[in-house]
């Protein structure tokens, strides 16, 4: 409706128009703060706080599936911005958690551009393979002690992860630390819902970190990706 109603201006008085929207514009860009995705937010917040049955606590949250067709109905209204109406469902029931555990991954893998952007994905890919090495070589040696040399290694490893972090765009960025944040709620839980942060990793790295076209190599990264996640999570 936006670009409908602009263009409809445009037709009546294109050069005072046009004026008028730039001005606009730049006071959006200049006091619109940006922020996460209100999207995400909000089905964090219905997942935290209108599910039934306690969800940080429930065995393999975002590990179990939810109903597909359940799923499927929450992504039309997600789309339509009915938050409410999501978090209605929820409170009585007609929904669990492993429905909106299912449409948060789906919201997250179906971005247009994921959170950690295309442009990124290699270099994801070989901090992951420095952590891999890393990990391999301290379980073959010293009974899994890592050594200095190793330890200079992580360190750098974590330097360039966060300098690729702080290269995201702000709205990407915020959106990142307030699914971590949700997530450090899930982790902490681990004993009772076995959601450690290598499983949350296996579940939610796929979704946020993928390749723009998927090759017989990128199929190959699984593991990569797994390592990689499980290291941002726990560094942000």
């Amino acid at each position: 409706y936006h670009s409908m109603f602009r263009d409809f201006l445009i037709s009546i008085h294109k050069h005072e128009v046009l004026a008028f929207w730039d001005v606009c514009e730049k006071y959006h860009k200049a006091h619109v703060q940006p922020g996460p995705s209100i999207q995400l937010t909000s089905l964090i917040d219905i997942l935290e706080n209108d599910c039934q049955n306690d969800p940080l606590e429930s065995e393999g949250l975002y590990r179990i599936s939810g109903d597909k067709s359940k799923i499927t109905s929450l992504i039309q209204l997600l789309q339509q911005q009915q938050y409410q109406e999501i978090s209605e469902q929820a409170v009585e029931g007609r929904v669990s958690m492993h429905e909106i555990t299912g449409l948060i991954k789906n919201y997250l893998r179906t971005m247009e551009e994921p959170l950690l952007l295309f442009q990124f994905y290699n270099d994801f890919i070989n901090i992951g393979k420095k952590l891999t090495h890393v990990n391999n070589t301290s379980n073959k040696s010293n009974n899994g002690t890592v050594t200095p040399k190793q330890k200079s290694l992580l360190a750098r490893t974590k330097k360039d992860l966060m300098s690729l972090i702080n290269r995201l765009p702000e709205k990407k960025y915020l959106t990142l630390e307030a699914l971590c944040t949700h997530l450090r709620h899930v982790e902490a839980k681990n004993e009772i819902n076995k959601m450690t942060w290598g499983n949350i990793a296996i579940v939610i790295g796929p979704n946020i970190l993928r390749p723009e076209r998927d090759t017989m190599e990128t199929m190959l990264h699984a593991k990569e990706i797994n390592v990689c996640i499980e290291f941002l999570f726990q560094t942000i």
